[in-house]
């Protein structure tokens, strides 16, 4: 046996003393009291695994009350506190008072060996070094973690080589969560290398795999302890994948909802799933279609990532790990949620002999063994056969269900390419050979991945679709992809909606959502685009069966895409004045165009070289559907005039409203029409108070002033004639005092009571007091007259 693996297990026992001394947490299970790192008998550590300076090592402070560190080393160190404040610069040795909770850094100022000229370390000058904390004066491990150590082993070969346990801190699930897992190396020889771990591997589409080194990186995410930290929960939550689907289309916003197809490398899908936990994830595409969803198997699709609680969406653009399209066909597609992921990425690694193996590390101090994933394809073309007893080539990889670790008090037992031992429990690789003081084999200068996880939940598979990018079924102009994932067209009818105008026109050249009238139906779909009550199919109003050219208002939008087709301001569906829903058999003009596509439904602006400001337009005509009448009495509202009497004069200026008389006839100038007019002559006399000799005056009289309440007299005069016997004096005047209208001597004043032609009325009908004592008067001058003659 090795002295190496002696020391090995030395170390292992005083970890699982460890192990039970944490579980049970009694001071009768304590273990040896160890500083942690390689300084001592029994340290995590073998003194040649020399710390570079680049390493920062950290340090759990949990009771500050209580508890000290020292460093003790080659050189000193500078230490910040958890908030990241320098607490000062300390020597080896000397003693560091913390003042709060959490993780102090440590930066080494030296390396832990000298250096030649060039910068390489000086064999045998590795210095031993450890970190120490104690809680009330007693040493306590489980403390000191880095998220990279950093080593300089001063060579390739099995002296120099890493026999040792890391332990990862890994999350459960949650924030409050964190689970352990143990990292056993034997034989890891890399000269110089760092041990790290994270949750998905190498960053990029190559994640899950192992890679050159050149133009690939890796996180270092996980704290990485020398001992089981006391600084975890050592549990983790059950992990549950729901709702695994895929959408495609997503090139173009605004696309099929339930697209399931792309295009390969041309277009944009995404993968979403929800997750009740942190973790992280494989989504797995069975291309070589053998029915596994194998993550091992570089001919299925890998995507290795980061999972959050909740939504995750992952991004797809048709293309393999190796940036090759997918075949076209159907694919099946699956998705593993883990928690727990443990990803050691050994970086520039040239040995692992006799392997890794990893385990997960229960609070009670178990160790279970765990499967071991990697791939190596794209860098197994350099591996080497490796030493005896296990002369052959290892594993490119662990196989679909991966490599247990097996039982934790077994040795490691490698698993080859082509050998497979039945107990076969690590994962190995190289031979610790040196060619020109450059290491060799499939680890050098590359990446090597190898990972496990606690616990996962599996999704059911989903089928999506890679589809020819240039089929066009219906020879439409769109290609069947973009009818199914962008515009949600039919792909064997070049006219969806069969409204005479087809699928690229309608969706101008593939755009999706395109809907001129905002209603739930895109223009494709939909058999009147702009929702005008008039079918797209008929808004063609030149009759070539073309409704794209049709454009009645010049506006440069088509009818068929226009809510207001004759740019009149009112809609088509406000010009179905007959309420049928059809605006097309609706023409108040009657002029054979229909009222939806003229801006002058009523026809009435051909009244402008009369009315050149008429309102004729629809929108502004208060009458769009009655035209303005052709007369002389038209005005600008566009709305024929009211007139109740139909005698052809408008209400306005009729001076007789109620009653025909076309001719407008007004005798006296009064404004009152004569039809209307109860005193035609404006003399004074009402019409119906001059009766004419011919009509029997006196009983004709007699019955008026009976009946009149207004009449204060009648005479035999004409009531066309306001002076019937042309005396100067109107008729109305003379019967006033009187005189008779049908004698002109009279009319002078004081006037002669002849009563040739007036028929006086009896009082109480009405007559005037003044009209009664102007008679009186009258009557008496005749009187004293007459006297006077006979003297």
């Amino acid at each position: 046996m090795r002295t190496s693996d002696i020391a090995a297990r030395v170390r292992r026992q005083l970890v699982l003393w460890r192990l039970v001394a944490l579980a049970l947490g009694s001071a009768l299970f304590t273990s040896p009291a160890l500083a942690e790192g390689s300084l001592g008998m029994g340290a995590e550590l073998a003194p040649t695994q020399a710390l570079r300076a680049t390493t920062n090592i950290f340090v759990d402070v949990i009771n500050p009350a209580v508890e000290t560190f020292v460093w003790t080393g080659k050189g000193s160190v500078t230490v910040s506190d958890p908030l990241g404040a320098t607490v000062g610069t300390f020597a080896s040795g000397a003693t560091i008072t913390p003042t709060m909770s959490g993780s102090y850094k440590l930066d080494l100022l030296e390396n832990q060996f000298d250096v030649d000229g060039n910068g390489g370390l000086v064999a045998g000058t590795q210095v031993p070094w450890d970190v120490t904390l104690f809680v009330s004066g007693t040493p306590r491990d489980g403390r000191v973690y880095s998220f990279a150590w950093g080593f300089n082993t001063g060579g390739f070969n099995v002296a120099s080589a890493t026999n040792a346990s890391f332990y990862a801190r890994v999350p459960g699930g949650d924030s409050e969560s964190f689970a352990v897992m143990e990292l056993r190396t034997d034989g890891l020889a890399g000269f110089i290398f760092e041990v790290q771990g994270n949750s998905t591997g190498v960053r990029g589409p190559n994640a899950g795999r192992s890679v050159p080194e050149v133009g690939n990186s890796a996180a270092n995410e996980y704290q990485m302890y020398l001992n089981p930290p006391d600084d975890a929960t050592y549990s983790f939550l059950g992990p549950q994948v729901r709702d695994f689907s895929f959408r495609g289309g997503l090139e173009t916003s605004g696309g099929v909802p339930a697209c399931d197809e792309f295009v390969s490398g041309d277009t944009r899908g995404e993968f979403t799933f929800t997750s009740n936990v942190v973790g992280s994830f494989h989504l797995v595409c069975d291309l070589n279609r053998d029915g596994r969803f194998d993550i091992v198997d570089s001919g299925d699709f890998l995507f290795l990532g980061a999972a959050v609680a909740g939504e995750n969406r992952v991004a797809f653009d048709g293309l393999d790990n190796r940036g090759n399209p997918f075949p076209v066909g159907d694919h099946q597609c699956s998705v593993r949620l883990t928690v727990g992921e443990f990803h050691y990425v050994g970086r520039d690694i040239e040995t692992s002999f006799r392997g890794l193996r990893m385990f997960q590390v229960g609070a009670n101090g178990s160790l279970t063994p765990l499967n071991m994933f990697w791939n190596d394809a794209l860098v197994q073309a350099n591996a080497t056969v490796m030493p005896a007893p296990f002369p052959f080539v290892s594993a490119s990889t662990s196989g679909p269900n991966g490599l247990n670790s097996g039982d934790p008090m077994a040795q490691p037992v490698p698993l080859g390419e082509t050998v497979v031992l039945p107990n076969a429990n690590s994962r190995a690789w190289g031979d610790f050979v040196a060619v020109g003081g450059s290491g060799t084999g499939k680890g050098n200068e590359a990446f090597l991945d190898t990972y496990t996880w606690l616990a996962e939940d599996v999704s059911t598979p989903i089928t999506i679709h890679s589809v020819d990018g240039a089929a066009d079924s219906d020879m439409d102009g769109l290609t069947d992809y973009v009818e199914r994932c962008t515009t949600g067209t039919l792909v064997n009818n070049a006219d969806s909606d069969g409204d005479g105008v087809n699928d690229f026109i309608e969706t101008r050249g593939g755009m999706p959502n395109v809907n001129t009238d905002g209603d739930l139906l895109v223009n494709a779909l939909d058999d009147d685009d702009d929702g005008d009550c008039v079918p797209t199919v008929n808004e063609d109003p030149d009759g070539d069966g073309d409704p794209t050219n049709d454009d009645s208002d010049m506006d440069t939008r088509p009818n068929y895409l226009d809510a207001d087709d004759d740019g009149d301001g009112i809609g088509p569906c406000d010009e179905d004045t007959d309420g049928d829903g059809d605006p097309t058999n609706d023409d108040a003009d009657m002029d054979g165009v229909p009222n939806y596509l003229t801006s002058d439904s009523d026809g009435d602006c051909a009244l402008r070289a009369t009315v050149p400001s008429i309102l004729c337009v629809d929108n502004l005509d208060q009458c769009p559907l009655e035209p303005e009448d052709a007369n002389n009495f038209m005005d600008t509202d566009g709305c024929p005039e009211p007139d109740r009497d139909m005698d052809g004069v408008p209400d306005a200026i009729d001076n007789c409203p109620d009653i025909p008389n076309a001719d407008q006839a007004d005798l006296n100038d009064d404004d009152e029409g004569d039809v209307c007019d109860d005193d035609i002559d404006g003399d004074g006399l009402l019409n119906i108070c001059e009766i004419p000799v011919t009509d029997m005056c006196p009983l004709v009289c007699r019955d008026v002033c009976g009946a009149l309440a207004s009449c204060d007299g009648c005479a035999a005069t004409d009531p066309r004639v306001a002076d019937t016997d042309e005396g100067g004096l109107g008729d109305g005047e003379e019967v006033m005092r009187g005189g008779d209208p049908l004698n002109p001597v009279d009319d002078p004043l004081p006037g002669v009571l002849s009563g040739g032609g007036v028929y006086t009325c009896a009082a109480g009908h009405g007559r005037s007091p003044l009209a009664s004592l102007f008679l009186l008067t009258c009557l008496g001058l005749a009187l004293l007259r007459r006297a006077g003659g006979r003297r």
